[in-house]
């Protein structure tokens, strides 16, 4: 037996996932470029000129960090939701399960294709920000690593879900009651500076306006928040994520149809 953790079977696992996204390219990653550009047909040019500068920066160049960090949570949350609950689905869990796989594996082997299709789609909304507003990318080792980050951490929310739903509406309640909440108070659309007192004091608990802050610096060179304090944020996150995942693998029911 292979005791390596990046053995065989955490590659084969691995290797479908990415398979998978890439086959289904037209529903994985496409949609995300005709979101961007409908983003930036709406907020960055129709809006764009009546509202002005926003924090020292054009309109649709400061709107545009926020749309790569959307396709990157989305896109990462969406594929490890759907991934982990189709296996429930079908009963190819039980397959997986029964594996040398470790519970480890098992969830990194998933985290890896949300991962994968996260960051693929980041940088395909990256190029059509350079298609409608030019090069734009003050610091690009660590637009990479935030963009690694942040696909992880919603990749293992994604897992996490994935392996508590019962059903497919299941999939929809983070998606509508946790990600679309805070991304309407994650400064993606504006600055938190523009809200009330009382909502920004709200706002600074939401990791989204952490992220999104560490995108507008790495691609435009400003931000409200320290670079260092959004590395803490997104890695307690990612710890807190991949074990509340390991705990749904090893102590409950969920898992198991």
């Amino acid at each position: 037996m292979d005791y390596r953790f990046f053995n065989q079977g955490l590659w084969t696992l691995s290797r479908r996932e990415i398979a998978r996204v890439i086959r289904l390219w037209r529903q994985t990653v496409f949609p995300s470029v005709v979101t961007t550009v409908l983003y930036f047909a709406i907020f960055g040019f129709v809006l764009g000129s009546r509202v002005g500068l926003v924090d020292g920066v054009a309109y649709p160049l400061f709107v545009a960090p926020g749309l790569v960090m959307l396709s990157v949570t989305v896109n990462s949350y969406s594929n490890a939701a759907f991934s982990t609950y189709i296996e429930k689905f079908h009963g190819a869990i039980e397959e997986v399960l029964a594996s040398p796989l470790s519970d480890h594996q098992i969830i990194v082997g998933f985290l890896l294709g949300g991962l994968f299709r996260g960051f693929v789609c980041s940088i395909l909304v990256l190029l059509m920000c350079f298609v409608f507003l030019g090069y734009q990318l003050h610091h690009p080792f660590l637009f990479v690593l935030a963009g690694l980050l942040t696909a992880c951490m919603f990749s293992l929310m994604g897992v996490a879900n994935g392996l508590v739903a019962t059903g497919f509406d299941g999939l929809n309640v983070v998606a509508t009651l946790i990600l679309s909440p805070l991304t309407m108070l994650g400064g993606v659309f504006y600055s938190v500076n523009m809200l009330p007192p009382f909502w920004q004091s709200i706002a600074w608990f939401n990791p989204l306006l952490y992220i999104g802050n560490l995108y507008r610096y790495a691609m435009l060179g400003i931000t409200n928040i320290d670079p260092n304090l959004v590395f803490i944020v997104l890695l307690v996150n990612i710890v807190l994520l991949y074990a509340l995942s390991l705990f749904i693998m090893r102590r409950t029911t969920y898992v198991r149809q």
